[in-house]
């Protein structure tokens, strides 16, 4: 897989733009390259520091949001690398 640009939350009101690394798609999964990344108001909750008991930094937020899928995991049937896709959270 291959590094991608990514906001991560550091901290109470702190993010970071950083490089991550790609993790390949295990079974049953997909990987997608993100269009378009909505915040919603737990990602807020998180970027005051009222979640931290919950979620681990850092930790890349925005889970609304579409894309296209890069790659597929094993036992992935009916979606394929380049298929437009969107995320139900």
């Amino acid at each position: 897989m291959t590094s991608a640009l990514a906001v991560r939350y550091v901290s109470a009101r702190v993010l970071e733009a950083a490089v991550v690394e790609g993790v390949p798609p295990g079974r049953g999964e997909v990987v997608l390259a993100p269009a378009f990344v909505g915040i919603c108001g737990t990602d807020l909750h998180i970027f005051h520091g009222d979640m931290d008991a919950r979620v681990g930094a850092p930790a890349v937020l925005g889970h609304e949001m579409a894309g296209r899928i890069v790659a597929v995991g094993e036992g992935v049937e009916g979606w394929q690398p380049g298929d437009a896709v969107t995320v139900m959270p």
